[in-house]
């Protein structure tokens, strides 16, 4: 700054010579010294001078107060952000806002500091071109994105500062983007048809789907892909009477029939099977057990199938009002049904695996950091040599949902991370219990990452 000052100083008009240096050296108390001999125009003079020695003092304080402004308004180093989040862990040093206001502040910043601008901008980009006039903000979003993420270090600096109106600012960034990725028009806008069991999933992530109050009056139905490579052609395989909702899919192994899950008659969950061309509808878990759902069935390589029955009529610990839903076998056509866990609480999302073993998630609530855990498991197609395959005593991840192998690989399996009291819905992570088995040491990769 003393270089800046200097060398603007140095350009600035100037009276040179003894009488210059005369002046400057005149006593500060007497700015209107006497004539000299009495002469007007040397008066003249000294107001000249006096006039350009002040006009330097103010254009100093002027570069002065800019460069201090830049020092305060340049963007904080990677270090110092890092230092300041530290100093708002409770506990780190006093704090006159009290524990309850820096444990606020630190989660401010944790918000502001995860937010996922690349994957926001692919998203809004993505439903800018492909529906532009039914997503006619597309181009403002990507703007005020933009300036968002440019923000960001500063505000996050002004956060662990705890700045008046930092918070509020935060709370726009927000709003943001719920109003953004909120307004895509795929999304139903009646207000009955928002997230969770509208999307025919359970509300809560560690609810079943038979917790799902309305099972008729769906828009939904089985349908074939096809032609990926060129134009992509879309096939009814099976719609249901009654717009009852499915769920569930799994293929066969030969690839001639499949297993979804579908309400029955009397709004009972129920494991189905029909033929790859639609044909051949029939119900495969039995009828007439009253209150009894069966759901989330899988083949297995011995032609017989593992699912999920709430038969068992227990409750879970913390809600009874919920029945637990735990793994059954029966045969390829219904028969020799019998059960083959007998956990306390939920299972889902039984899969075949490479080897041949199942994987499944399990709620587990003891011995553990925490009671909202969902593990991820593996079992015998039998139900021997029940054991932990990732998750067991972490804090992370709380559930990985729909877990499938990788194919061609031995020990890899990825799956939605997601928390308990909130839909399925989350990040895809790649898991390699090789690698690790618990916490984040086992991640491969964050899609999208």
């Amino acid at each position: 700054m003393e270089t800046l000052v200097g060398s603007l100083l140095e350009r600035l008009p100037c009276v040179k010579g003894d009488r210059a240096a005369a002046v400057l050296e005149s006593d500060s108390r007497d700015w209107r010294p006497s004539p000299i001999n009495g002469s007007s125009e040397e008066a003249a003079m000294f107001d000249r001078r006096r006039t350009i020695l002040l006009s330097r003092f103010a254009i100093f304080g002027l570069l002065t107060f800019f460069a201090l402004s830049a020092t305060v308004a340049a963007a904080p180093t990677e270090a110092q952000l890092r230092e300041a989040r530290a100093a708002l862990e409770p506990g780190s040093r006093l704090d006159l806002y009290g524990t309850s206001w820096v444990e606020l502040y630190a989660d401010g910043f944790d918000k502001l500091e995860g937010l996922d601008f690349a994957a926001m901008r692919r998203a809004l980009k993505d439903l800018t071109l492909e529906f532009p006039e039914r997503y006619p903000n597309g181009a403002e979003y990507l703007n005020r994105l933009d300036a968002y993420e440019a923000r960001r270090p500063q505000l996050l600096w002004e956060i662990a500062q705890k700045n008046d109106g930092s918070m509020d600012e935060l709370d726009g960034i927000l709003a943001f983007q719920r109003e953004a990725l909120l307004g895509d028009p795929r999304r139903s806008e009646a207000p009955s048809k928002g997230l969770g069991e509208f999307l025919g999933l359970p509300r809560q992530s560690s609810w079943q789907i038979h917790s799902i109050p309305q099972v008729f009056g769906w828009d939904n139905e089985i349908a074939v892909l096809s032609s990926l490579r060129g134009e992509a052609e879309l096939e009814t395989l099976y719609r249901p009477d009654k717009r009852r909702l499915v769920s569930d899919i799994d293929l066969h192994w030969d690839a001639d029939k499949l297993m979804f899950s579908m309400p029955d008659e009397n709004r009972l969950w129920q494991a189905w099977e029909v033929g790859r061309d639609g044909s051949g509808l029939r119900q495969l878990s039995p009828a007439g057990q009253v209150d009894v759902h069966n759901y989330d069935s899988v083949y297995l390589p011995s032609g017989k199938i593992n699912f999920v029955s709430t038969a068992p009529f227990q409750g879970v610990s913390c809600n009874t009002g919920l029945t637990v839903g735990m793994t059954y076998q029966m045969g390829a056509d219904g028969e020799g049904i019998r059960q083959i866990a007998f956990d306390q609480d939920h299972n889902y999302n039984p899969v075949v695996m490479n080897d041949g073993r199942v994987m499944y998630l399990r709620w587990e609530y003891t011995d553990i950091p925490h009671v909202w855990a969902r593990y991820l498991f593996t079992m015998n197609p039998d139900g021997t040599d029940q054991k932990a395959y990732y998750g067991s005593g972490s804090y992370w991840p709380n559930s990985i949902f729909y877990a499938r192998p990788i194919p061609g690989h031995p020990t890899k399996v990825v799956g939605v991370i997601t928390g308990h009291h909130v839909g399925r819905v989350g990040e895809l992570i790649v898991f390699d219990p090789k690698k690790a088995r618990s916490g984040t040491e086992g991640v491969v990769q964050r899609i999208p990452g």
